[in-house]
């Protein structure tokens, strides 16, 4: 019986640690076949240095052309699809794979979010769960996700499961990660603020006199926000001691509110917090009384 490792590659690397090439190492061939059909998150060049270390047959190269291939442009959009949210509906949550952190998510949710009618009378992404889960079963072989299971413990720490098949009952983790021209536009603006920054001694005169005039209004603002926390805070502490109720100035300043919404009301008295709960009506008393009198009958 073979007992295959967890990662080849770390058995690989260990031979080459040490020196050692097995060209015709004589492994079994179920041992290279399950090799093919591993999960692994080494890009293929690293799955043919792997095997090549470990005495690979010719024929694995072909094989592995051919099962660890590039995934089709329309299974890469139907990826991109189910990992927007706000496309698919499908919500993910948060774990740790192998030391990162990835998104994973349940197979029956994913079935679900395929199978559901989309709003404006648009039809499913697929017609049948069937449909589903066979587009579920091509982003494993490709890995685009991966079966996982989870610890029961942690509830967020995960481990691969040596069975890639799909099960509407198991986790799945994401191994597509996206687009990512924001993320390269990103880098390039950073980049670019950086290289601004660094060459501002050689701005013309009027750009630089310009920043400095911003970065003083934008001083000015902050210190006003602070001056304007501290005056009502001393104002509402007064009030408090000479009067049972306390005095706001922009009672909305720190609310959840636009910007304009923040300095409407100009000022406001402290309502108590018995005072927001509605009074009891007239009606409302004898509904009470009525349902007190209906109890009593039952009983």
């Amino acid at each position: 019986m073979v007992v295959v490792p967890h990662h080849l590659w770390d058995l690989a690397r260990a031979y080459w640690e040490v020196g050692i090439h097995l060209p015709d190492s004589g492994l079994p061939e179920v041992f290279w076949h399950s090799l093919i059909k591993k999960p692994l998150y080494e890009s293929k060049n690293t799955v043919a240095r792997a095997a090549s270390a470990l005495g690979a047959p010719d024929w694995l190269a072909s094989r592995l052309d051919l099962e660890i291939g590039s995934p089709s442009k329309e299974l890469v959009g139907f990826a991109a699809y189910l990992y927007n949210p706000t496309k698919s509906g499908l919500r993910a949550r948060e774990g740790v794979l192998n030391g990162r952190r990835v998104q994973y998510f349940k197979g029956k949710s994913a079935l679900n979010a395929l199978t559901k009618s989309e709003e404006g009378d648009k039809p499913a992404k697929c017609a049948t769960r069937e449909d589903a889960i066979e587009w579920m079963q091509d982003l494993l072989d490709y890995q685009l996700i991966v079966r996982c299971d989870k610890d029961a413990q942690t509830g967020r720490q995960l481990r691969i499961n040596p069975m890639q098949n799909f099960d509407e009952d198991t986790y799945y983790a994401w191994l597509y990660e996206g687009s990512q021209l924001m993320v390269i536009l990103g880098g390039i603006g950073v980049v670019a603020v950086v290289l601004a920054g660094v060459m501002f001694p050689l701005w013309p005169s009027v750009l630089r006199n310009g920043t400095w005039y911003l970065s003083m209004l934008a001083l000015g603002l902050l210190g006003l926000l602070f001056a304007t926390a501290i005056v009502r805070l001393i104002v509402y502490i007064i009030t408090v001691l000479a009067y049972p109720k306390g005095l706001w100035i922009f009672p909305n300043l720190f609310e959840d509110v636009g910007f304009f919404e923040s300095f409407v009301p100009l000022y406001a008295w402290e309502v108590a917090k018995d005072a927001k709960k509605p009074a009891p009506t007239a009606d409302s008393d004898s509904a009470a009384a009525a349902g007190d009198a209906e109890a009593k009958k039952t009983e």
